[in-house]
Protein backbone atom coordinates (compact mmCIF):
# COMPACT_ATOMS: atom_id res chain seq x y z
CA UNK A 1 0.00 0.00 0.00
CA UNK A 2 2.76 2.24 0.93
CA UNK A 3 4.75 1.50 -2.80
CA UNK A 4 1.37 2.36 -4.12
CA UNK A 5 0.41 5.54 -2.34
CA UNK A 6 4.49 6.34 -3.40
CA UNK A 7 4.28 5.90 -6.37
CA UNK A 8 1.33 8.16 -6.77
CA UNK A 9 2.66 11.24 -4.95
CA UNK A 10 5.96 10.96 -7.39
CA UNK A 11 4.04 10.47 -10.35
CA UNK A 12 1.48 13.46 -9.87
CA UNK A 13 4.68 15.56 -8.26
CA UNK A 14 6.80 15.34 -11.97
CA UNK A 15 3.65 16.02 -13.79
CA UNK A 16 3.23 18.81 -12.09
CA UNK A 17 6.20 20.71 -11.73
CA UNK A 18 5.52 24.21 -11.62
CA UNK A 19 7.57 26.90 -14.31
CA UNK A 20 9.88 28.68 -12.48
CA UNK A 21 8.11 32.51 -13.59
CA UNK A 22 5.65 33.74 -11.16
CA UNK A 23 2.53 33.80 -13.32
CA UNK A 24 2.98 30.84 -14.56
CA UNK A 25 3.26 28.80 -11.17
CA UNK A 26 0.10 30.37 -10.16
CA UNK A 27 -1.69 28.91 -13.12
CA UNK A 28 0.49 25.84 -12.65
CA UNK A 29 -1.01 25.79 -8.84
CA UNK A 30 -5.09 26.70 -10.02
CA UNK A 31 -4.39 23.23 -12.52
CA UNK A 32 -2.84 21.45 -9.75
CA UNK A 33 -6.14 22.40 -7.20
CA UNK A 34 -8.55 21.12 -10.28
CA UNK A 35 -6.67 18.07 -10.46
CA UNK A 36 -6.80 17.07 -6.58
CA UNK A 37 -10.38 18.74 -6.50
CA UNK A 38 -11.73 16.27 -9.52
CA UNK A 39 -10.16 13.23 -8.11
CA UNK A 40 -12.38 10.78 -6.63
CA UNK A 41 -11.70 10.67 -2.88
CA UNK A 42 -12.26 6.46 -3.02
CA UNK A 43 -9.98 6.07 -6.40
CA UNK A 44 -6.47 5.91 -4.81
CA UNK A 45 -8.17 3.78 -1.78
CA UNK A 46 -9.52 1.50 -4.03
CA UNK A 47 -6.78 1.53 -6.70
CA UNK A 48 -4.20 0.80 -3.63
CA UNK A 49 -6.42 -1.93 -2.70
CA UNK A 50 -6.64 -3.79 -6.49
CA UNK A 51 -3.02 -3.91 -6.85
CA UNK A 52 -2.42 -5.24 -3.08
CA UNK A 53 -4.85 -8.07 -4.26
CA UNK A 54 -2.95 -8.37 -7.73
CA UNK A 55 0.22 -8.36 -5.74
CA UNK A 56 -0.52 -11.03 -3.55
CA UNK A 57 -2.20 -13.17 -6.07
CA UNK A 58 0.71 -13.01 -9.15
CA UNK A 59 3.22 -11.75 -7.08
CA UNK A 60 4.27 -8.44 -8.84
CA UNK A 61 7.66 -6.94 -8.60
CA UNK A 62 7.93 -3.44 -6.94
CA UNK A 63 8.46 -1.95 -10.54
CA UNK A 64 5.26 -3.45 -11.80
CA UNK A 65 3.48 -2.41 -8.69
CA UNK A 66 5.06 1.38 -9.30
CA UNK A 67 4.58 0.80 -13.42
CA UNK A 68 0.28 -0.02 -12.66
CA UNK A 69 0.02 2.74 -10.09
CA UNK A 70 1.96 5.29 -12.81
CA UNK A 71 -0.24 4.17 -15.22
CA UNK A 72 -3.40 4.40 -13.21
CA UNK A 73 -2.84 7.40 -12.06
CA UNK A 74 -2.03 9.28 -15.13
CA UNK A 75 -5.33 8.16 -17.04
CA UNK A 76 -7.34 9.27 -14.24
CA UNK A 77 -5.56 12.59 -14.37
CA UNK A 78 -6.07 12.52 -18.34
CA UNK A 79 -9.78 11.89 -18.04
CA UNK A 80 -9.84 14.96 -15.82
CA UNK A 81 -7.96 17.08 -17.89
CA UNK A 82 -10.36 16.44 -20.42
CA UNK A 83 -13.33 17.00 -18.83
CA UNK A 84 -11.44 20.15 -17.40
CA UNK A 85 -10.48 21.30 -21.32
CA UNK A 86 -13.94 20.32 -22.69
CA UNK A 87 -15.38 23.06 -20.47
CA UNK A 88 -13.65 25.77 -22.39
CA UNK A 89 -14.79 26.81 -25.98
CA UNK A 90 -13.76 25.54 -28.91
CA UNK A 91 -12.16 28.45 -29.62
CA UNK A 92 -9.83 28.64 -27.09
CA UNK A 93 -9.32 24.69 -27.23
CA UNK A 94 -8.07 25.37 -30.41
CA UNK A 95 -6.01 28.15 -30.22
CA UNK A 96 -4.02 25.92 -26.90
CA UNK A 97 -3.90 23.67 -29.37
CA UNK A 98 -2.07 25.74 -31.75
CA UNK A 99 -0.13 26.94 -29.35
CA UNK A 100 1.08 23.75 -28.03
CA UNK A 101 2.09 22.82 -31.50
CA UNK A 102 4.00 25.72 -32.09
CA UNK A 103 6.25 25.20 -28.79
CA UNK A 104 6.51 21.47 -29.69
CA UNK A 105 8.23 22.69 -33.28
CA UNK A 106 10.65 25.35 -31.04
CA UNK A 107 11.82 22.69 -29.36
CA UNK A 108 12.02 19.90 -32.04
CA UNK A 109 13.80 22.53 -34.06
CA UNK A 110 15.83 22.82 -30.74
CA UNK A 111 16.71 19.45 -30.17
CA UNK A 112 17.77 18.92 -33.85
CA UNK A 113 20.09 21.81 -33.96
CA UNK A 114 21.75 20.84 -30.59
CA UNK A 115 22.33 17.16 -31.90
CA UNK A 116 24.10 18.00 -35.42
CA UNK A 117 26.34 20.40 -33.54
CA UNK A 118 27.21 18.11 -31.16
CA UNK A 119 28.14 15.18 -33.67
CA UNK A 120 30.07 18.41 -35.55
Amino acid sequence: MEEVQSATAQVIHLVLQPNPEPTMAQIWNQIERLIVQHINPGFLQDLVEQIEIMQDGNQLTTDEVQDIATCAVMQEVEEILQGVISRHPPEVQQKAKAKVEEVNKKLAKKKSNSSSSSRA
